[in-house]
């Protein structure tokens, strides 16, 4: 079995002490002994210290002198040698090894600190192995499961799925047309695939666009729409070896790697899965329109099939990311763990602020990173005005207002069929043509005010699902909480940004548009955008102090124990220093001589200084894992009263969020009071332990310091949410006045000086509007 008291060289503690005090700590971990280490080169500190160890040792020997004068008085005068009050053993022995002791060395500390040095860099080994095989015992496994917890599901899956189809479907009635009205031609649009590559702002962004275009029509990828997806890498994964020069790793904590291995592996399961659908679902959907289209059977579509196949490709589509995420975890797993032990215990505190980096990881890349841009709908960029143009046109309607209706109808359904149990934003349709308006906007209208009503619904869901995790580490399952209410916030906003962005580009390319009906189906358009907007203002306020929250939650709460514990390791590196102090005045009293029969004497205090020197580091491990150990009852107990008060409230309602959002403050108020008391272990522990058996130091100034953070972190946390949410109000009020006033003017066509009820229905050049189950 390997001595538990060694450190290892590359041990973060033992190069913090070499940089205070110089190569006398090197010589010290290779195993030299203490004289040898003694004769190191002397550093800036051991400069200082040789002087004042001087001057401690003329002190010493003062006394050394005053001992040996009245210790012949004694003798002569008590006739036996140092008299009858002082120890002829213990008397000599401790005035001689006390001076030896004293004498400055070639590194300018004084042989007791030397020794003292070395008593902590065995103190350093004793820590780093305890930490060691806590982590090996306990950490593995959870990295995997908090892992595969913080998959974020894409609030827009539904939309884009339908999108996909509606490109599809775009491309074949785009075909349609060609091989209809020039049957010599053999242009035909498939799907592109391309990748781009940009480097900016520290990141390389690579790009995948999907289109339908076909070499013999330039400018043919706009007809049908695209579909672009992002994904950023850092440009330099290596930043270069830290001030630990044995880690090569961009962070010390080491998991900078497996990060970069999750995004790589959540971004190729993603491509691949689209190119399938691309490949595989969106050409079976295409060709049963198709059919229904040349047949002249449109009923016999099923919407509630659609759904349920886009349902079912979300189920795969969410298995396939565990699965990457799963094997890229496993397969991280040792090296993730040896690089988090392998630093030694002062890396103890960063064990759940890099097991957050990991989730980071995970939620980011597998949150939105597809956008779907409309296509213009028309053959105008390709063919000249004309009959031919026009023919074209009716010929592509023909099979896009089918598809859009029954993609339509599929997506209403998958919003009902929402299933609360599992954490995710309502569904929610934001990618609209003019053809969704055909028949007015209530369908539309409808679709709004039961998403706003269901978004109380959905992050109760969520918040109980994450509340009530069985077996998950307590300060991940916080961090998981605060993930998903940060998710399902900026979900909520994306939707926003996405729906309000299609509503306007209709609106906006409806006045070009040669299209019979296009006024009035934009004009329907605009009234669902400006009912959007109303019902948008009344829950923004409370989306944005969610946001707040979860920001809170999932950064600040997984950082207190780092903060708590990098503190503390200042105040160790502190304490060492003030220990390297009062070492050699404690051996100046040690010349004094012993009234009993003991070494020790009366300078009891200084054995115990060096007690407190030995399992400090060993202490603030034993605080550290007492703390995740005492959190979990605690946040089990919490969790448990506060989800009774969360069930009981008004969910079903739009303003209900803002409910919601009040208790999670208290929330945060509550958890931040929790995290802050038992994480104060690794600090309070070592002191109080020691001061109980008469070797504390007190405090060094790290609890007045934590709380100084926590309170300005509180400080800025409720100034931060509470401008944010004032700031949205106000924008949100300036843009709802303007949307009226645009809304207005539409209505009394002030825009473009037509009235818009001299313009056809939308389906004019197409079937009407259809009905499917």
């Amino acid at each position: 079995m390997a001595n538990p008291f060694i450190p290892s060289p590359n041990d973060a503690a033992v190069q913090l002490l070499q940089m205070v005090f110089g190569d006398v700590i090197t010589k010290l971990v290779s195993g030299l002994t203490p004289q040898q280490a003694g004769n190191a080169a002397a550093s800036m500190l051991g400069e200082a210290f040789r002087y004042f160890n001087s001057g401690v040792l003329v002190f010493g020997s003062f006394i050394l002198t005053w001992v040996t004068v009245f210790g012949i008085a004694n003798s002569a005068n008590d006739g036996e040698v140092l008299g009858n009050k002082w120890s002829t053993f213990y008397t000599p022995l401790r005035s001689i090894t006390a001076a030896a002791v004293l004498v400055p060395m070639s590194s300018g500390f004084a042989g007791v600190q030397v020794i003292m040095l070395l008593l902590v860099t065995m103190s350093i080994g004793f820590a780093s192995n305890i930490w060691t095989n806590v982590a090996n015992f306990s950490i593995a496994q959870a990295i995997t499961d908090e892992a595969v917890r913080s998959i974020a599901q894409d609030p827009s899956f539904d939309s884009n799925l339908a999108s996909a189809i509606r490109m599809g479907a775009c491309a074949q009635g785009v075909n349609n047309a060609i091989t209809t009205l020039l049957p010599d031609s053999t242009a035909k649009l498939q799907m592109q695939a391309k990748q781009t590559t940009e480097k900016s702002f520290g990141n390389t962004t690579y790009i995948t666009t999907y289109s339908y275009a076909s070499p013999e029509f330039p400018g043919s990828e706009g007809i049908c729409g695209t579909f672009s997806i992002t994904d950023s890498y850092p440009l330099v994964t290596n930043i270069g070896k830290s001030i630990f020069t044995t880690n090569s790793s961009s962070n010390t904590s080491g998991n900078g790697d497996t990060a970069d291995f999750l995004r790589k592996g959540v971004a190729q399961a993603r491509n691949q899965f689209l190119q399938t659908i691309f490949t595989q679902f969106v050409p079976i959907a295409v060709n049963q329109i198709s059919y229904a289209v040349a047949t002249a059977t449109p009923a016999s579509l099923s919407a509630t099939e659609l759904s349920n196949a886009i349902a079912n490709q979300k189920t795969i589509f969410i298995n396939t990311i565990k699965q990457s995420v799963t094997t890229t975890i496993q397969g991280q797993n040792a090296d993730f763990v040896g690089k988090m032990t392998g630093q030694g215990w002062i890396f103890a505190g960063s064990y759940w602020s890099d097991l957050a980096r990991i989730k980071d990881a995970v939620r980011s890349s597998t949150s939105t990173k597809i956008v779907y841009t409309a296509g213009s709908g028309t053959l105008e960029s390709v063919l000249p005005q004309g009959t031919v143009l026009q023919a074209a046109n009716g010929i592509m309607a023909n099979m896009t207002s089918v598809t859009e209706i029954l993609t339509r109808k599929a997506l209403e359904i998958v919003s009902d069929k929402a299933d609360t149990s599992t954490p995710a934003l309502p569904a929610l349709q934001t990618n609209f043509s003019l053809n969704d308006f055909a028949d007015g906007d209530s369908a539309a209208k409808t679709s709004f005010g039961k998403w706003t009503r269901h978004l109380g619904v959905s992050l109760i869901a969520g918040m109980i699902n994450n509340l009530v995790t069985d077996g998950s580490d307590p300060v991940m399952q916080v961090k998981s909480l605060g993930d998903w209410i940060a998710t399902f916030a900026e979900g909520a906003f994306i939707v926003k940004t996405a729906l309000r962005s299609t509503l306007e580009g209709l609106v906006a390319t409806a006045s070009s548009s040669l299209i019979p009906g296009s006024s009035v189906a934009a004009g329907f358009a605009k009234a669902a955008a400006v009912f959007f907007a109303e019902l948008w203002a009344l829950v923004s306020p409370s989306l944005t102090m969610l946001l707040y929250i979860g920001y809170f939650l999932g950064i600040w709460i997984p950082m207190v124990p780092y903060y708590v514990f990098a503190i503390g390791v200042v105040g160790w590196l502190v304490f060492v220093v003030e220990m390297m102090v009062a070492g050699v005045l404690w051996a100046a009293a040690h010349t004094t001589p012993a009234r009993d029969n003991s070494f020790i004497g009366s300078q009891m205090q200084g054995y115990m200084l060096l007690m407190s020197g030995f399992f400090r580091p060993a202490l603030m491990i034993v605080g550290l894992v007492a703390s995740n150990a005492l959190l979990y009852p605690a946040v089990a107990f919490i969790n448990s009263s506060y989800i009774t008060k969360v069930q009981a409230l008004q969910q079903e309602a739009t303003t209900g969020i803002l409910s919601i959002a009040g208790y999670m403050l208290l929330y945060c108020v509550i958890m931040h009071s929790v995290f802050m008391l038992i994480f104060a272990l690794p600090q309070a522990l070592p002191d109080r332990v020691l001061r109980w058996i008469g070797a504390g130091v007190g405090d060094l100034g790290e609890n007045q310091s934590m709380g100084k953070i926590e309170s300005q972190a509180g400080g800025q946390a409720r100034t931060a949410m509470i401008a944010g949410a004032t700031k949205r109000a106000e924008m949100d009020k300036a843009r709802r006045a303007r949307d009226a006033d645009e809304a207005r003017k539409a209505a009394l066509g002030e825009s473009d000086g037509k009235d818009p009820t001299q313009d056809a229905p939308a389906l004019d050049t197409g079937p009407g509007p259809l009905r499917f189950s």
